[in-house]
């Protein structure tokens, strides 16, 4: 099941067709370019970390941690997003084969 932030269920009953949602790729490159974005914060805090002086380094873990964080979540964005263009996708494809 896909999950819709927007509907009161929080659920979609079935994955939309590309006609009915033309921005779905729109969303799958906005998430992924997200997600690459979250996954750079991520490697510069841990650098950070691991450069940080002794005094300063539970500081710079817990950004660590928060970055990783984000990440996590960009990351999930990006499979949802994901799972609800190829579902489209792959309900398009089928329409066109079965016709």
């Amino acid at each position: 099941m896909i999950w819709d932030p927007v509907s009161p269920s929080g659920a979609l009953d079935s994955a939309p067709h590309l006609e009915e949602s033309p921005f779905l790729m729109d969303d799958f490159l906005e998430s992924y370019l997200s997600w690459r974005e979250e996954a750079a914060n991520a490697r510069g805090a841990y650098a950070d970390w691991r450069a940080a002086p002794e005094r300063d380094a539970p500081w710079a873990f817990a950004e660590y941690r928060w970055a990783l964080d984000r990440e996590e979540h960009a990351a999930r964005l990006l499979r949802e997003s994901s799972e609800r263009l190829a579902t489209a996708t792959a309900k398009k494809a089928h329409e066109r084969t079965s016709c």
